[in-house]
């Protein structure tokens, strides 16, 4: 079988050198093309890969989602980044990299919901979610505000809390924002400090911001925390941090295959990315659900976590 290993060697902590990835893939039987990160590894091999690996965390992921979007191309994924959101939502986390190797030859094919995004400012695909107000400062304070310490400091638990207190000084410091929300035949308005189209129900630093989301179901899960329920932010944000288990719902989300937000100020993130927008009001964007865009490839170990599968194994993987 033909395998493209897409792999980010700044990811997470483990940083395994390509020599060392590569190493783990033959002691399992499997020869690889190698790629360093996300460069144009579809127009440099000549002959189209059956199965990408992509090594790496969400970055690297969703580059590579917008490249195979609608395409039979299955990818999977050995977790080697930070929060590992769109990993541990098929329950890949927490997992050896030898055992989800080993895995590859019985395991299932699941497919994914893609979220697509519109504004102003053009077009994107996002796989965790798009959204406006405290999750979108937090991001713009480390990636370019005062908190720029985070990404520096060693060791994901130490990244992840750091997030943590960045997300909670925001939200006490937050002004509220008003909003007007288009879900499919529904509208509501409010003033917000968060407003958050999921695609799977987490986001940020491990944030499960709706635990019923789906990436299987062709819908989108919105969480709109209103001015007057700010407080639930901050406890949500506390359980999260008492380790505890998961924290309970932040607030029962509204489910939609369309999501219009019409906002009176941003910032606006579509994943782990910050939109440029011209202005600093107003902000607009669409969301909707390209249904089962992509193709994931489930070690049988890990199964149990996106019960039923939607097909069956690779049968060429040996």
């Amino acid at each position: 079988m033909r395998i493209a290993v897409v792999h980010n060697p700044t990811s997470g902590d483990a940083h395994p050198t390509r020599a060392e990835l590569l190493a783990t893939l033959a002691r399992h039987g499997h020869q690889a093309d190698y790629y360093s990160s996300v460069r144009e590894w579809r127009e440099e091999v000549g002959e189209a890969p059956e199965l990408v690996v992509v090594a790496g965390g969400d970055g690297t992921i969703r580059k590579l989602a917008r490249r195979v979007a609608d395409a039979t191309l299955p990818l999977t994924i050995l977790p080697l980044g930070t929060a590992n959101n769109v990993a541990r939502a098929l329950g890949l986390t927490d997992r050896p990299i030898d055992e989800l190797v080993d895995g590859w030859r019985t395991g299932t094919i699941k497919r994914f919901d893609l979220g697509t995004v519109e504004g102003p400012w053009g077009s994107d695909v996002f796989l965790e979610s798009a959204g406006v107000g405290v999750l979108a400062a937090t991001m713009h304070d480390i990636d370019e505000g005062g908190s720029g310490y985070v990404n520096a400091l060693d060791g994901a638990d130490a990244r992840m809390s750091a997030a943590l207190d960045v997300l909670e000084t925001v939200a006490a410091r937050s002004s509220p924002f008003r909003a007007r929300l288009q879900l499919d035949a529904r509208t509501i308005e409010d003033e917000y400090v968060l407003v958050e189209t999921l695609n799977f129900g987490g986001a940020g630093p491990n944030l499960q911001f709706s635990p019923d989301g789906n990436p299987h179901d062709a819908m989108l899960d919105v969480v709109a925390v209103s001015w007057a329920e700010r407080e639930r932010l901050a406890d949500f944000v506390a359980a999260r941090r008492g380790g505890a288990g998961e924290p309970p719902a932040l607030l029962p989300a509204t489910r939609a295959q369309r999501v219009q937000v019409d906002a009176s100020a941003g910032p606006l993130h579509v994943d782990d990315r910050l939109v440029t927008l011209e202005t600093a009001h107003p902000v607009r964007f669409e969301a909707a659900v390209r249904a089962a865009a992509l193709s994931f490839l489930i070690p049988a170990s890990a199964t149990d976590a996106v019960n039923p599968p939607d097909g069956p194994a690779l049968r060429h993987i040996a």
